[in-house]
C-alpha cells in the first residue's frame, strides 16, 4: 500500500486484556493485508501529544480518546468503539465532570471522524441515544473477530460432571454471583453435577463445584476452554455507573474450540451468541425453569451444537474478516 498507518491504544503487551487482544489482531490483519502500520501505546493524556502523525495518512484509535486529543486533523482517525468509553458516566468523579461538559464537542469528534467502527449495535445506539447523528456509510458495526490460527473442534461429550467456564474480571458487572446461583439452579433442575471454572478464588458454593485458577497463564487458559462444555457470561448493564458488555471476547476464545456460550440479555452479547447456534440467551424475564428446558434440549444435541460454534466462530469471527474490512476502509 502507498501510506502508512498508525493504530493507537492505551492497553498493548505486557498489559493484557480485551483492548490488548484486539490491537494485536487488528495490527496483525493490517499486516497481512500488506499495510505498513506502527502502534502507539499511550499510557497517559499527555502521550499523546507526542505522536508524530504528519507521517500517516490514517490513524485507527483502539480507543476515541487519543484521535479526540490529538492534534491532527480528525478526518485521519478511524475510531474502534468498544463499550462503556462511550458512556457519559463514570465511577471516577472527574472523568464524570469533564464527560458531562464536554459530551457536545465529543459527539461531534466522532461525528467529523472518517469512520467509527462499533463492535456491537447496542453499543453505536448508546451513543445515538446521547444525540449522536449517524451516518451509514461513515459508522459501521462490525463485530469482534480474533485470531482462531490455533484454533480446532474439540469433541468434547457431557458425561456425568457438567464444565462450565467462566473467565472474567471479578467486578460487579460482570456478575459472576449471577452465574453460580444460575448454575446451581440448572444442577438441582436437571440433577447433574455441575464444575465452574473461575479466575477468581472468593467464592463457593454448597451445591456446585467452584474450581478456583488464581492469575490464568495463557496457555492454562486455552486448556481450561478446550475441556470446558460451555462458558458463561452473565454481564449486566451497569450503563448508569460506566460498565456493561460490548460484545464478550470471551465467547469467541471459547468458540473456536467448539465451546458454545451461556450469556445474559444485556449489552452486546445477544449479538455474539445466537440463541440455540452457538449457545444460549439466558432472559431472566422468561425465568429459570424456561432456562434449564432449553439447555436441556441443547444438552440433547451438544455434539452439532459444538459442532455449529465452531463453525460459526471460525467463518463469521476468525480474523481474515477484519482484513477485508479494512481493506474496504481504507
Amino acid at each position: 500500500m502507498s501510506f502508512k498507518v498508525l493504530v493507537t491504544t492505551p492497553d498493548y503487551l505486557p498489559r493484557k486484556g480485551g483492548l490488548t487482544t484486539y490491537t494485536i489482531d487488528l495490527v496483525e490483519a493490517l499486516r497481512e493485508a500488506n499495510y505498513d502500520v506502527d502502534i502507539y501505546h499511550w499510557k497517559k493524556i499527555s502521550d499523546l501529544k507526542l505522536i508524530k502523525h504528519q507521517r500517516y495518512e490514517k490513524i485507527i484509535n483502539i480507543n476515541y480518546t487519543a484521535g479526540y486529543l490529538g492534534d491532527w486533523d480528525r478526518s485521519k482517525n478511524i475510531n474502534i468503539i468498544h463499550g462503556s468509553e462511550i458512556l457519559f458516566h463514570s465511577n471516577n468523579l472527574l472523568k464524570k465532570i469533564y464527560k458531562k461538559i464536554f459530551k457536545r464537542r465529543i459527539i461531534t469528534f466522532f461525528e467529523k471522524s472518517q469512520r467509527n467502527i462499533f463492535i456491537s449495535e447496542f453499543t453505536r445506539n448508546k451513543l445515538v441515544d446521547a444525540g449522536f447523528k449517524i451516518d451509514y456509510f461513515r459508522d459501521i458495526i462490525f463485530h469482534n473477530c480474533i485470531n482462531t490460527n490455533n484454533g480446532e473442534f474439540v469433541n468434547n461429550d457431557i458425561g456425568d460432571l457438567l464444565k462450565v467456564c467462566c473467565v472474567v474480571r471479578d467486578t460487579p458487572h460482570k456478575n459472576i454471583h449471577g452465574a453460580i446461583s444460575l448454575l446451581e439452579e440448572l444442577s438441582e433442575y436437571l440433577n447433574l453435577k455441575v464444575q465452574l471454572s473461575l479466575n477468581s478464588e472468593r467464592y463457593s458454593s454448597s451445591i456446585i463445584t467452584i474450581k478456583k485458577n488464581h492469575d490464568l497463564s495463557d496457555v492454562s487458559r486455552e486448556e481450561l476452554y478446550r475441556e470446558s462444555h460451555f462458558n458463561i457470561l452473565l454481564s449486566l448493564d451497569h450503563s448508569s455507573s460506566g460498565y456493561y458488555e460490548g460484545f464478550g471476547l470471551t465467547c469467541l476464545e471459547a468458540g473456536k474450540y467448539g465451546v458454545p456460550s451461556i450469556v445474559s440479555r444485556f449489552g452486546g452479547l445477544p449479538e455474539n451468541v445466537h440463541d440455540g447456534l452457538n449457545g444460549i440467551v439466558f432472559d431472566d424475564r422468561q425465568g429459570v425453569d424456561d432456562f434449564c428446558e432449553r439447555i436441556k434440549i441443547l444438552i440433547g444435541d451438544y455434539s452439532n451444537t459444538r459442532k455449529n460454534t465452531y463453525e460459526h466462530t471460525i467463518n463469521s469471527h476468525g480474523r481474515h474478516n477484519l482484513k477485508k474490512l479494512l481493506e474496504v476502509v481504507l
